[in-house]
């Protein structure tokens, strides 16, 4: 252990992540950042990761995990998350994505987020192969 001024400080060796097992990978491909693109990829099994601005309704989804705002983006605040199914609310379009901040958001961890919300706020789509 050394010591920097009254803080001591542990030093550990770190071993390279192959000596702890096999490692799995998946490649990806870049797309077309359209929520129609995305919804038909969803439609065959396929995982999409979604980049996208969001607003302050993105923060807290409804009790119902239903994100459907039309307030403006905050171009300042970008996220992403993994889009995982498709659905329809009264014939209004839907993906349910999954976020990473844990089951406290939304519906244990995901929300459906409505066409109107998801489509100005895409910025970048990647392809999970």
């Amino acid at each position: 252990m050394a010591v920097s001024g009254k803080t001591a400080v542990r030093r550990i060796q770190l071993e390279a992540p192959n000596r702890f097992g096999v490692l799995y990978r998946r490649s990806s491909k870049r797309d077309s950042p359209s929520f129609s693109r995305v919804w038909d990829a969803i439609e065959v099994n396929q995982p999409m990761i979604l980049i996208l601005t969001i607003s302050t309704a993105f923060f807290e989804p409804g009790p119902d995990g239903v994100i459907n705002s039309d307030e403006p983006a905050n171009h300042a605040l970008r996220h992403a998350v993994v889009a995982v199914a498709t659905g329809k609310r009264a014939q209004a379009r839907m993906l349910l994505v999954r976020n990473s901040w844990g089951g406290s958001w939304g519906l244990d961890g995901h929300a459906w987020l409505s066409e109107k919300y998801l489509a100005p706020r895409i910025t970048d789509v990647l392809r999970v192969r």
